[in-house]
């Protein structure tokens, strides 16, 4: 039997429940590199660790589908496309760190949400408020003193040809994925959304285990807890994307840079210094002024929401 594609009307979720589900989202979501970190030290693999994620958030998932319906082969089809980009982005970003300094990778990474609001913004999915763009520059800004980018600048950094493709193309990929889930959580609910794409993507990755022999110790534990808070981060992700849209939250998830590195100077000691301390500041403060209005099928901005975006509805704000 399939599932009714139209989502029952309920009401609007209060901004404590909205700012607790991104909150979850950044936080699970930054776990995953600080535990890599850790595994690569102990003679884990990038591939090793990703195949294993997909497995572990595949089997995981299915205490959620417990009661759901079939969507059908159609929408099956849909979500597995989006399964497909998933794996994809990850994998292009995993093999760009291969010729690429992780800082320049990140700086890259960090105009995704530009590129999604153009996208948004060109389908009139939303409306950018006219201190959108500052917002942006000053939250690109603050990343850049995060991750220390005048180092890199008055030093000599090789860099490659094919890095750079892999990091550019992870973008596209990244912006389809996220402006396509605005359309699919329309019609179904995020969090089945999510199942049935780990489901896909973990039966994607069983063919993978072979190249991946022989596993080390690390890499099965790390893959695991990284797989369980994968599902945690991609579940909330695309509930908050169905609630703010993705272009809101492709800004809010540039927090998780600031979060990842609070997480590193806690747990593993690195240093946090004052261009770093100012960058999350700006970032902060760029996120708050980066306002978008989200609006329905007929074009129209989403009800509670004020011209220019200046005043978000409860549904708008994290």
């Amino acid at each position: 039997m399939a599932m009714n594609s139209s989502q029952d009307p309920s009401p609007k979720p209060s901004r404590s429940k909205i700012a607790a589900i991104v909150i979850l989202c950044l936080v699970s979501s930054s776990i995953e590199p600080i535990i890599a970190k850790y595994a690569y030290l102990h003679g884990a693999t990038p591939w090793q660790i990703l195949v294993i994620k997909f497995i572990v958030g595949g089997v995981a998932v299915l205490l959620l589908l417990k009661g759901s319906r079939w969507p059908g082969v159609r929408n099956v089809l849909r979500i597995f496309f989006m399964g497909m980009l998933l794996i994809a982005t990850s994998a292009l970003i995993l093999y760009s760190l291969k010729f690429l300094p992780a800082s320049i990778l990140i700086t890259i990474i960090t105009t995704t949400p530009a590129v999604v609001a153009l996208v948004n913004q060109m389908l009139g999915k939303e409306r950018l408020a006219k201190t959108f763009w500052p917002g942006f520059l000053l939250c690109f800004t603050g990343i850049l003193l995060t991750i220390e980018i005048h180092r890199i600048l008055t030093g000599e950094v090789s860099f490659s040809s094919i890095g750079l493709l892999c990091a550019f193309s992870s973008i596209v990929l990244s912006t389809v994925y996220r402006t396509r889930m605005d359309d699919i959580t329309a019609e179904f609910p995020p969090v089945i959304v999510s199942s049935y794409m780990f489901i896909i993507t973990g039966l994607i990755s069983c063919a993978f285990i072979p190249f991946i022999l022989p596993v080390a110790k690390p890499s099965l534990s790390v893959g695991a807890i990284v797989g369980i808070a994968a599902v945690v981060a991609n579940v909330t992700f695309v509930e908050a994307i169905h609630l703010l849209g993705s272009t809101r939250m492709s800004m809010l998830g540039l927090l998780q840079r600031p979060i990842v590195i609070a997480f590193a100077a806690l747990f593993l000691k690195e240093p946090l210094s004052i261009l770093q301390i100012t960058g999350i500041i700006m970032v902060l403060g760029g996120i708050q002024l980066a306002r978008v209005e989200k609006r329905n099928r007929h074009g129209e901005a989403s009800e509670g929401e004020e011209e220019g975006g200046e005043n978000i509805s409860s549904k708008r704000t994290a």
